[in-house]
């Protein structure tokens, strides 16, 4: 269905009528041009033998329509290629056949983009970043030929990318491992008459309830929201294979950006709108927007967008498996929170349980070092300490590592990811997903120690700082031939 409206007066009334709060930013949601997260890698990490179905994928819908058409079509803001560099992995690409080509379309807005440049972008990704995934749903708008001839040119344009594209085998096999996937462009066909890729919508159990008649149906969109990463936990925690889709995108007599922002207007900063409804009066209505502007008991019910909600909800929740997330202007903060309910899922290279000291590559001398006065974690000369040795033990159901000080062995290296910060130290053991590690061997002596709350950050050495004192932290990892990576990079020497 056309999901372009008549935009009429009593939309622009709805947007009067409700009065705006102070401005808002949220990591949930940007409205940016500008790429300010990058995680190209994030597939790389996950195991091999994971299937499609325990896969929680980031994606963006209408992917192409990034500001033609105005604010009633525009759903993106990024560009393909600074999407799949912040790691949307779900693309939702609409062909309008025209002389036996396909033009991007979102409604009958012409995106000024063809199929071809689309497949241009994202197999120059694969290549350059050949473990990770594209799925990208293929639907056909604004045009009416026939599913056979709609086939034929995807045929002809797929024959221009040998060995780009994911093999079903005429669909026998819809519920495809990583390993079987990486490197390649998924089809999930929203067309008929095709045994190419995955078969859209027949495949998955999706929520896609778009069209809100007015702002105030925002929050019943979000309830469906809600119900469907529940939904599809509770189904991945009792061992089902459905495949899970949820849009937190909506339209209609409500714009693109505030159904998933609830702001004002569409900047990444704008104010929110207000419902017109205040507590205590309407205490009972809209439970999961914000009450703001509290003045002598009296709070301001506004509106909360769908991707700030989902955001906070993954971030509070602890989902195992959300399945494709799809949004409208996703934030890093939503597209790190979607990728991060992977984490049960990551590789680790293993090393045997036992005693060791992590010695760093900047010096080969110098050790990861446990400071009981402040419990905080240094480098130091190695000097054979207790409090320089750790043991190692992994933990088969988290795939990954605690590393208990040998001087206290309930004391674990930990990060703690609390106001910012990206500080390491020793701290009781509670078996947080902060107090495990991952190892990535990246060399014949060499590990990069990641951890397991957010696998991009990696034990670092302050500055490369060799001398005794400096401060072991968590940091972006570097590239493995920059010069900065020594300070990441540690050599495990078993005591016992």
């Amino acid at each position: 269905m056309n999901r372009i409206l008549t935009i009429s007066i009593a939309l622009i009334l709805v947007f009067s009528f409700s009065s705006a709060a102070y401005a808002h930013y949220h990591i949930g949601y940007s409205h940016d041009s500008t790429v300010e997260y990058i995680n190209t890698d994030w597939m790389s990490s996950i195991r091999d033998d994971i299937r499609l179905n325990e896969l929680s994928i980031p994606g963006t819908h209408d992917t192409m329509s990034n500001g033609y058409g105005g604010d009633i079509a525009q759903t993106q803001s990024l560009t393909l290629q600074n999407q799949l560099s912040t790691g949307i992995r779900f693309l939702d690409i609409r062909c309008r056949y025209t002389e036996g080509s396909f033009a991007i379309h979102h409604g009958p807005i012409f995106l000024h983009t063809m199929f071809g440049d689309v497949l241009n972008t994202a197999a120059k990704f694969l290549k350059n970043h050949p473990n990770e995934v594209i799925l990208m749903r293929v639907k056909q708008e604004h045009s009416e030929v026939s599913d056979d001839l709609f086939n034929q040119t995807l045929r002809k344009y797929m024959d221009r990318y040998p060995g780009y594209f994911f093999d079903s085998q005429n669909r026998t096999n819809t519920n495809p491992t990583l390993k079987e996937m990486r490197g390649k462009i998924v089809l999930m066909m929203n067309v008929g008459g095709s045994n190419i890729g995955l078969n859209y919508p027949h495949d998955f159990n999706i929520q896609d309830d778009y069209h809100l008649s007015t702002n105030w149906d925002l929050y019943d969109k979000w309830s469906k929201v809600k119900k469907q990463l529940n939904e599809a936990n509770t189904s991945y925690n009792r061992g089902s294979k459905i495949k899970f889709i949820n849009y937190l995108s909506g339209s209609g007599g409500s714009f693109p950006y505030f159904v998933a922002s609830g702001h004002s207007s569409p900047g990444t900063s704008a104010p929110r709108l207000a419902t017109g409804l205040t507590t205590p009066g309407w205490s009972n209505s809209y439970p999961d927007f914000p009450r703001v502007d509290c003045f002598i008991g009296i709070c301001t019910i506004a509106f909360e967008g769908t991707n700030i909600l989902t955001t906070n909800y993954l971030e509070n929740n602890n989902l195992n498996y959300t399945g494709i997330i799809v949004a409208d202007f996703p934030g890093q903060g939503l597209i790190k929170n979607v990728i991060q309910a992977n984490n049960h899922l990551l590789k680790s290279d293993k090393v045997t349980n036992g005693v060791y000291k992590i010695v760093s590559a900047i010096n080969n001398t110098a050790v990861v070092d446990f400071s009981v006065s402040d419990q905080n974690v240094v480098l130091w000369q190695d000097h054979n300490g207790e409090n320089q040795k750790w043991e190692f033990k992994y933990d088969e159901n988290k795939h990954a590592y605690q590393i208990k000080s040998l001087l206290d062995p309930n004391v674990v290296l930990a990060w703690n990811n609390y106001k910012g910060s990206t500080n390491v130290f020793g701290t009781p053991n509670q078996q947080k997903e902060e107090h495990y590690w991952i190892l990535d061997k990246v060399s014949d002596d060499h590990y990069i120690i990641k951890n397991k709350l957010d696998p991009n950050l990696v034990l670092d050495v302050d500055r490369g700082d060799p001398n005794n004192g400096t401060n072991i932290k968590v940091n972006r990892q570097h590239n493995l031939n920059s010069v900065d990576i020594p300070a990441q990079k540690f050599k495990l020497n078993k005591i016992s």
